[in-house]
């Protein structure tokens, strides 16, 4: 989920500024991976919010961070980072796994878009492997700050997806390009028995967190 949120968003030549505590597989992906796309990762110390302002520049397409960083458990000043963000005309990418959607909502802070491991509490067994994307909707993804949301895009009969889409659909650009874009044409699609696993606990979460929120305080 998070390689397919910042490859329907940056392509290369571009960057993305992330915090630097942030869950391992993530850092790697980031450090190791992406610039073999030639996106790179500028990474900073989060708790400081400037610092994301101060490393991005005209080729930044994103900020990344976590709600709560895995494992250093950093809290996130989610709030700070996002008006940064769109002050400089960029969207605010953030991994809540490790506070739930039930403990932490990220879009009430100014965030764009959530990404997630189904993995873990939120499915509540590590029986099934998934990740998922939240799009907010309506940030203004043709104004010229993401060329990849402004060229035609050939794999879609030419649309210009931050333009071309009409208006009841426009505020949904980015997550249906990251799904008819980068989903439809590398395949990465959750096989039905992990969608199966996922959704037979899904609807427990709030009294998983509950549980475990009370016994971490006895």
């Amino acid at each position: 989920a998070i390689f397919y949120s910042i490859i329907n968003l940056a392509s290369s030549g571009d960057n993305i500024v992330a915090a630097r505590a942030i869950y391992g597989g993530t850092f790697t992906l980031f450090n190791e991976t992406l610039p073999q796309f030639g996106i790179q990762v500028r990474f900073v110390d989060a708790e400081d919010p400037q610092h994301f302002a101060a490393a991005a520049d005209e080729n930044t397409r994103a900020f990344f961070c976590e709600t709560v960083s895995n494992p250093a458990l950093e809290v996130t000043d989610l709030e700070s980072i996002a008006n940064l963000a769109h002050e400089n005309g960029l969207p605010v990418i953030v991994d809540s796994t490790f506070s739930t959607p039930y403990l932490c909502r990220p879009f009430e802070f100014g965030c764009d878009i959530v990404v997630s491991s189904m993995t873990k509490w939120v499915g509540g067994h590590g029986a099934g492997i998934a990740g998922i994307i939240v799009d907010k909707g309506g940030f203004p993804w043709g104004a010229g700050k993401h060329p990849i949301f402004d060229k035609a895009d050939e794999s879609y009969g030419g649309m210009r997806w931050g333009h071309d889409l009409p208006e009841s659909l426009a505020p949904l650009s980015y997550i249906l390009r990251a799904r008819t874009v980068p989903l439809r044409n590398t395949g990465g699609c959750l096989s039905p028995d992990n969608a199966w696993i996922i959704t037979q606990v899904n609807y427990l979460s709030s009294t998983k967190s509950e549980n475990s929120l009370f016994y971490k305080t006895q």
